[in-house]
Parts: C-alpha cells; structure tokens; sequence
C-alpha cells in the first residue's frame, strides 16, 4: 500500500535540500568518488517513495521521510562497501608478520 503524498509538485523545494542533506552524509565519512554521489541517493529515495517500495511514517513530515531513506541506503551501501573491501584474517593467514620490537624497553633499562 502506498501511503506517500503526491509530492511530485513539491519536487523543486525538495529536490535541492534532499542533495544538502545527502551530501553533508557523504562528507563525513571520506566517501570515494567512485561510489554513488549525492544526486544519486536523492533521486533513489525519491524512486522509492514514488514506488512505494519504502513505507511513509507519518510521524514525520515528507522531507524526513525522504531523509530517512537516505540514510539508510547510505548505511546499507558502507556495509557492502566495507564487507568487499575487507579482509578477515585467520591466524593461520601467512601474510601477517609477527614484528618483533629490538629495542630495549625503557622500563627495563630504568630498573
């Protein structure tokens, strides 16, 4: 069931907060430029909400609303960013070096 208001008039307002909004997320966490920008998120929440894929609180004015999925896409796109790009290692993993610190430790050498 889509519960959304009909917003498409309101687009114009919208539009330009929803990048703000979206791009002041993006900045905080270092984002590659590679991965989806701004006008991307912006235009996803609003895809979704149109469709009726995302459910409308109304709790909370529209522009929350919109907001609130971006947030979470933006989550969801650092989790599988983070799970492709890291590596688990295993004890047995034969590409991590045991360093040994050689010097003397100051609490030793003062004793």
């Amino acid at each position: 069931m889509n519960d959304w208001p009909d917003f498409r008039r309101q687009l114009s307002d919208l539009y330009p907060r929803l990048l703000l909004y979206a791009e002041g997320r993006i900045r905080r966490l270092s984002w590659p430029r590679g991965k989806p920008q701004a006008q991307d998120f912006a235009q996803q929440a609003i895809e979704k909400a149109l469709s009726g894929k995302r459910t409308y609180d109304r709790k909370k004015d529209l522009f929350h609303n919109l907001c609130q999925i971006i947030s979470c896409d933006i989550s969801h796109e650092i989790q599988s960013y983070d799970n492709r790009c890291s590596r688990h290692f295993t004890s047995e993993d034969d590409t991590i070096i045991n360093m040994v610190d050689c010097h003397e430790n100051p609490e030793d050498i003062a004793l």
